[in-house]
């Protein structure tokens, strides 16, 4: 058998079509096609179409990959749990979720640090969290310990007392209208956001004096 065409895809340029003996036989990106050394003419045989057909498959999921970590920053444990979807729902080799964490990870497309750091300053940006709450966001995230501890001390200082303080004046400002009057609502809303109960009567009674 011999690679008797080329061509590049309409829909998705990146991806190229590949003819064995004058009929489409799998598709590659254009970096498999060079890696491999893919050209006009080249023999090849059934065993080495079912190879590039595994790749052109591996080259699809890791692209889908790639396009999800690029929305918006993801924990490893996001791409993990999203890779083991795709599995479930398209029935695809486990050594596919591997092969892309490892490679995602070499390429900083992933990374746990970066977005621990952007995660805890976006949230304090917003303002109102308490730092309980925020560390538990973060775990549920796949965020080990040591890196929440990390980060939450270099954007939030010591983590101390006067950090959740600032913290929760900030839910007040937000939500000091809606449970206007009923004070009992107001502490149970923030015990809820994860403030501690000798501060949480420290500011409303300050707000109620």
């Amino acid at each position: 058998m011999k690679i008797t065409d080329l061509k590049q895809q309409v829909k998705d340029k990146s991806r190229i079509s590949v003819y064995v003996d004058g009929k489409f036989s799998f598709g590659l990106t254009l970096a498999q096609v060079s890696d491999f050394g893919l050209k006009k003419g080249l023999e090849i045989g059934e065993d080495q179409i079912e190879i590039f057909k595994n790749e052109a498959e591996y080259g699809k999921e890791k692209s889908k990959a790639v396009n999800y970590c690029l929305l918006r920053e993801r924990s490893t444990k996001e791409l993990r749990d999203y890779l083991w979807r795709r599995s479930i729902k398209k029935n695809i080799p486990k050594s596919f979720e591997s092969r892309i964490l490892q490679e995602l990870a070499e390429k900083n497309i992933v990374d746990d640090e970066r977005f621990t750091k952007l995660w805890v300053e976006n949230r304090k940006k917003s303002g109102g969290i308490s730092l309980k709450k925020l560390k538990l966001e973060l775990m549920k995230k796949g965020i080990s310990q040591d890196l929440i501890e990390k980060i939450t001390k270099e954007v939030f200082g010591d983590g101390g007392e006067r950090n959740e303080r600032e913290e929760i004046q900030k839910v007040l400002a937000k939500k000091a209208k809606k449970y206007a009057g009923d004070k009992q609502k107001l502490m149970q809303y923030l015990a809820g956001q994860g403030f501690g109960y000798d501060l949480i009567k420290e500011a409303t009674s300050e707000t109620t004096d």
